[in-house]
């Protein structure tokens, strides 16, 4: 698959290497890359639909915050529950 351009990154002015050593360090990865795009291919999928935002939809209950929202949530009742037990 293609290496995702890093002018992107540079045009909300975070800072990166220059795009020769960017491209020379993903040369290392690119069995794992191709390994990665014959795994899409093999399940009827394209690299476009798969690395596009458009077509990528996070669940928010995947979301680290949502997640770390409902372990507080499973304390905060774990908590409630063993004063109750106490009480009674």
């Amino acid at each position: 698959p293609p290496l995702p351009p890093l002018e992107l990154l540079r045009s909300h002015g975070i800072p990166t290497v220059s795009d020769e050593e960017f491209y020379q360090m993903a040369r290392c990865l690119e069995p794992r890359r191709q390994l990665l795009l014959a795994l899409i291919r093999s399940d009827g999928r394209s690299w476009d639909a798969i690395a596009s935002s458009d077509t990528t939809s996070r669940s928010l209950n995947l979301d680290d915050y949502a997640l770390a929202s409902k372990e507080d949530e499973d304390q905060e009742d774990s908590v409630e529950a063993t004063i109750n037990h106490i009480r009674f």
